[in-house]
């Protein structure tokens, strides 16, 4: 039934976009980039003019002055063309942004005949970033409409239709197609089975299934077994039961999530540092804060509604937060962006960062090493950052001297930038009160991305940036789901609540569950996968996810599930790992996405904030399980009928009877969240630990102090002819899935996926132009892919799309301490 506010809202979006989308098809092409004018190859340096204010505190280059690559750049700085092309209204003529309206038309393109179920959709919870958001209006800013087209594009997906009969019986056939069209093929309604020797799926029931998973965990049972879980649009309650049910039925630590590949080395760095592995803030901080630093993270395409955060900010409080961006790839989407939520923004698009510094792949230690260097040797450390220092850290003054014993030379070499551009940032962060640094994988996925991390705590600690509102640091999640993962115990080496995996806490979790449970720390995702490849994994059940695609080395993952004998996954749609033969046999039970649950369930957003939800589409397919009432299905065939006690505590291993249960378990064996049971209804809310952590000490540290930790940083060093390739997401993409229809990038204006970002000089040294069909070679391979002049780019690096560039990506390279894969490796280029 239609109603007024839907009506209402489609005819506004139709009648403003339908002018402002021809003019987008007219002018707006983010098509081919503006010849690089800046760049001259004969100095390999930029030309930039100087319009700025000399008072600010940061360097800015004087007018046709050479500076070489690694200066802090104003982003004031722009040609009359420039400007005219960035502040055209709606951003017509501007490169590198997308566009929302056109996009908005699509979106109700893609769900036409079904736009009371898109309402019923938008009115549900966001299962687009660890943002989160409830219904239409932010949470953040209170009685404000949210558009964001990270969630819009995965409506459709919300409401697929199911795929065809049969539509998997030939697998072979079907993994040709690729991931994009696979899933489109349609979601799955019924249990599907994959015998080894035929030639697809069949469709079983599910009582088979039960009974088939059942006993292949019966014959797998303790650490022949892996449970690997993903994070989109995965709930608490779901991430409980599955890891209970690993330790229970299965009887092994070897449960982990995708956790592992985005923010391991985040948790690993700050639970030493700090003794917990979380934001310490709030998302208003993104408004309130003096200076925001972002490294490493790409905002509008991965987390848009945080730009609109610091664009209400910047427009309210004078221009503050000032944005500082490090990255090593400058990106558009950063200097200005159009927040289609703002209506001045929307129309006259908004400045995002007001300086940049460009560092090498794999420099950020080495960078913030050289900011807090020079703040302490040039004494900007003001008392108030002395008394923080004595009175709430341990080992200042050890770190001091490592830190002296680190040649700022050596600092600029390794980082790329230059000691004057460190000096100005020092400034800059020593002077201001409230300072918020937030990161990405852009400092996470390396072999050395606990010390990334690391580098930039020991930063935050210096200058006092703990303890309250409007600072503090923030690993910005991604997925919807995953900041409950860890929290809620889905890690090998944790209980539920964070505590280690020891005999004392397996005893007080088995008496909790009923249960018993083992005592030693399982395998994270990438050792799963070489026990397997080794033959001592024999079986691994899935809570969606994409292992073939997300993982390092495709090829590699692909031989290596072909090998483990039972493969059982919970999934919605099927993706290409399902398409990998098995080795014995492969079986998928389908379950609701959460628009479709009867239960009240929570997730936990990237701030902290847990939200009650329950479904708000109809289901359509009624035998469609909840997937912890599969998973109790399971255990009951292994574990013998139980009933929950009145009490939560007599559960006989899983046996839960509602979500309810599951909450009141989770409030019983995780202390932070403490009062999750009362989230008994939809809106229900709560915000664990408050709006700001470590208001007078860090409680799980010793002495209550948290801990300086030298970091030494590492230089790749690169053989001739060889360039650095960093991975990098599109837009319209989260992990291994693209919105539908979404071939360009509108962020880099690249028009298909398969373009590699290369500077102009490196493009030259190789006889290589725009458009030049391209080999990239590294140490376990080669891809195709098309050139793409981008002289944003530092000179050296090159910049692919993920989770294409992953065949070049070997397997086995970890940061150590948190076991997270380095997405980034040497490769050459030639011509084919």
């Amino acid at each position: 039934m239609w109603t007024r506010p839907m009506m209402s809202t489609c005819r506004t979006i139709l009648i403003a976009g339908l002018p402002v989308a021809a003019a987008y098809a007219e002018f707006g092409r983010a098509g081919d980039p503006s010849p690089p004018t800046v760049y001259n190859p004969r100095n390999s340096v930029y030309q930039y003019t100087d319009s700025s204010n000399r008072n600010d505190p940061v360097t800015h280059l004087s007018p046709q002055r050479s500076e070489p690559e690694g200066k802090v750049q104003n982003m004031d700085v722009l040609s009359p063309a420039s400007w005219i092309r960035t502040h055209a209204p709606f951003g017509i003529l501007a490169d590198g942004k997308p566009r929302h309206l056109l996009e908005m038309l699509n979106v109700l393109g893609e769900n036409a005949g079904q736009w009371h179920r898109m309402w019923q959709v938008l009115n549900g919870p966001c299962n687009g970033c660890a943002v989160q958001t409830d219904g239409l209006w932010d949470n953040v800013m209170p009685r404000t409409p949210h558009f964001c087209l990270v969630r819009l594009g995965q409506i459709e997906e919300v409401l697929r239709k199911p795929a065809p009969e049969n539509a998997f019986a030939n697998a072979t056939e079907t993994a040709n197609l690729g991931n994009d069209r696979i899933e489109r093929l349609g979601r799955i309604t019924k249990p599907l089975i994959w015998r080894k020797g035929e030639s697809g799926y069949a469709e079983i029931t599910f009582e088979e299934a039960y009974d088939l998973s059942a006993r292949w965990i019966q014959e797998c049972r303790g650490d022949a077994s892996g449970y690997y879980a993903t994070s989109k649009a995965v709930n608490n309650e779901e991430y409980y039961a599955f890891q209970q049910f690993a330790r229970v039925v299965g009887q092994t630590n070897n449960v982990d999530s995708c956790a592992r590949q985005c923010h391991a080395a985040s948790v690993s760095a700050l639970k030493a540092m700090l003794g917990a592995g979380v934001s310490t803030g709030s998302l208003s901080d993104f408004i309130n804060a003096d200076v925001l630093v972002l490294a490493g993270t790409n905002l509008p395409n991965n987390q848009p509604l945080t730009v609109r955060y610091i664009e209400h900010g910047r427009r309210t409080r004078g221009g503050k937060p000032h944005v500082i961006v490090v990255n090593a790839f400058r990106e558009p989407g950063l200097e200005r962006y159009w927040v289609p939520s703002s209506v001045r923004s929307s129309i006259f698009g908004s400045k995002i960062c007001d300086d940049f510094v460009q560092v090498r792949t794999g420099g950020d230690a080495a960078f913030f090493n050289g900011v807090l260097k020079i703040i302490i040797e040039d004494n900007l450390l003001t008392d108030q950052h002395r008394s923080f220092i004595d009175d709430r850290t341990r080992g200042f003054d050890e770190f001091k001297q490592g830190l002296k014993a680190q040649s700022l030379e050596s600092l600029e070499r390794m980082s790329g930038v230059d000691a004057g551009s460190m000096r100005s940032v020092a400034m800059l962060l020593a002077r201001s009160q409230n300072t918020m640094f937030v990161w990405g994988m852009g400092l996470t996925q390396h072999a050395t991305g606990t010390d990334n991390i690391k580098s930039v705590v020991n930063l935050a600690l210096a200058l006092g940036q703990f303890g309250r509102s409007a600072c503090g640091v923030a690993p910005l999640r991604g997925q919807s789901g995953v900041q409950g993962t860890g929290e809620c115990g889905v890690a090998p080496n944790v209980f539920p609540g964070g505590a280690g995996i020891s005999a004392e806490s397996a005893r007080t979790f088995s008496m909790w569950w009923g249960a018993e449970v083992p005592v030693e720390s399982g395998l994270p995702t990438g050792r799963m996968l070489e026990a397997a490849d080794r033959g001592d994994l024999r079986l691994l059940m899935a809570l969606g996810g994409n292992l073939r695609d997300t993982m390092p080395d495709p090829r590699s993952v692909e031989r290596i599930l072909s090998k483990v004998p039972y493969r059982i996954r919970f999934d919605v749609m099927m993706n290409r790992e399902t398409m990998i033969p098995p080795g014995e046999a492969s079986l998928v039970i389908p379950i609701r996405n959460w628009y479709e649950w009867d239960s009240v369930y929570t997730t936990t957003s990237t701030d902290r904030t847990i939200r009650a939800f329950k479904g708000t589409v109809k289901l359509q397919h009624p035998d469609l399980p909840e997937s912890w009432l599969a998973l109790r299905e399971i255990a009951g065939r292994l574990l013998g009928d139980g009933s929950a006690g009145k009490d939560g505590a007599d559960l006989s291993g899983f046996a839960y009877n509602n979500t309810q249960q599951i909450r009141e378990m989770m409030e019983r064996t995780i202390p932070d969240y403490r009062g999750i049971a009362k989230l008994k209804n939809a809106h229900d809310q709560m915000q664990w630990g408050g709006p700001f952590l470590f208001a007078d000490h860090f409680p799980a540290m010793p002495e209550g102090r948290a801990v300086f930790d030298l970091v030494t940083p590492r230089e790749k060093k690169l053989a001739e002819g060889e360039l650095l390739l960093s991975t990098r997401r599109g837009f319209g993409q989260w992990n291994s899935q693209h919105r539908i229809g979404v071939k360009k990038d509108s962020f880099t204006g690249a028009d298909t996926r398969d373009a590699v970002l290369i500077h102009p000089a490196d493009a030259v040294s190789r006889r290589l132009v725009n458009g030049s069909a391209i080999l990239l070679t590294s140490s376990i391979g080669s891809v195709r892919g098309v050139c793409r002049l981008d002289d944003r780019v530092l000179p050296g690096h090159v910049h692919a799309f993920w989770p294409i560039a992953n065949e070049l990506i070997p397997s086995g390279v970890y940061d150590e301490p948190s076991g997270e894969p380095d997405y980034n490796v040497p490769v050459t280029i030639a011509t084919c």
